[in-house]
């Protein structure tokens, strides 16, 4: 027998900074930008678990996140808590585990909803050519938001300076 679970509600406290992983550990850098940016201000982690795809056309349970891929993007929240604590963060501090096939799409969605200046994005470490295959992430949700949120990757600056 299926069953459909569901998740906590969406956060809609407002927040200065949300800081966002498309399923990977959050890197120093990464969470050094989300700490300045925020300037003692509220940070909203958010990490994904990606469904991957359909099957004839229909969603297909087979394709949704595992127990073990959920626990592990879990886990990518509470570190990054732990460290931004560590970090000196001190405002407010919450995450959440979102589960969809498009990162970028909710990221956004996210954002908007919690109100932020700025959103500091984990990019995932790719060749170029496997980015422009499978889709940039921090370019998708740049293009998605306003021009008045700013969208923030750490591994952009470091490729383009180098």
């Amino acid at each position: 027998m299926l069953r459909r679970q569901r998740g906590d509600a969406q956060p809609l406290d407002p927040a200065a900074v949300l800081l966002a992983t498309p399923g990977v550990e959050f890197t120093s850098p990464t969470l050094r930008e989300a700490v300045r940016l925020a300037d003692g201000g509220p940070i909203a982690v958010i990490t994904v678990a990606l469904i991957h795809g359909s099957q004839f056309g229909l969603p297909n349970p087979g394709l949704l996140p595992t127990e073990r891929e959920r626990r592990e993007v879990l886990g990518h929240v509470e570190s990054a808590i732990r460290s931004l604590t560590k970090l000196g963060a001190t405002g407010a501090l919450d995450g959440q585990v979102a589960v969809t096939r498009h990162p970028a799409k909710k990221f956004a969605e996210v954002a908007r909803l919690r109100g932020v200046s700025h959103v500091v994005v984990q990019d995932v470490d790719a060749a170029k050519w496997r980015k422009v295959i499978e889709g940039d992430v921090v370019k998708s949700v740049r293009r998605r938001l306003p021009a008045e949120i700013t969208v923030v990757s750490p591994q952009e600056t470091r490729e383009s300076s180098a």
